[in-house]
């Protein structure tokens, strides 16, 4: 079985063949198919930072393992065991706030009653351009019109229209 393994898969990144490299592909493919269903919809579904982050690694993970660059059971290994990292930061995240904020940052208040805080504008690095656009995207097309607008914790802006405000359709 071994012996096996190793003609299929090869053992170091110096004796790999074209044939080998596929085979490890459609491996790690596969195997990262089933880390990111255990992972469940989290990880591509939102823009957290811990998202990102998991992302990122499990492609850098996946990629040496392909090319026979890290060894293949280990590199394996290593990437179930952060998608269980991840798994477990979410679960403390949702159940101690202070951890969640930690780890996915908080959102700001943005605008209130139609006033642009600007000191919240400047701390979330966002421009009064970029406020407008995300403004017209909830359909709203003046601050005056907001009741409050915050940056979300993934990045996104979402706004609250005053009660009897004009909106119009987003684009």
């Amino acid at each position: 079985m071994a012996e096996t393994a190793a003609f299929i898969l090869g053992s170091s990144s110096d004796t790999i063949t074209w044939w080998q490299v596929t085979a490890r592909a459609v491996l790690v493919f596969a195997y990262g198919m089933l880390l990111v269903r255990m992972g469940a919809g989290r990880l591509f579904g939102k823009n957290a930072a811990l998202d990102i982050v998991l992302a990122v690694l499990l492609g850098s993970l996946m990629s040496r393992t392909i090319t026979g660059d890290s060894p293949l059971v280990g590199t394996l290994l290593a990437a179930t065991v952060l998608v269980y990292l991840h798994m477990g930061l979410a679960w403390l995240s949702i159940r101690f706030p202070a951890i969640s904020n930690v780890i996915k940052g908080d959102c700001r208040r943005l605008v209130t009653d139609g006033e642009i805080d600007w000191p919240q504008m400047r701390a979330a690095k966002v421009g009064e351009q970029d406020l407008m656009e995300a403004l017209r995207l909830n359909g709203i097309g003046d601050v005056r019109d907001v009741e409050a607008a915050y940056l979300e914790r993934g990045g996104k802006i979402s706004a609250v229209a005053r009660p009897g405000a004009v909106r119009s359709s987003p684009q």
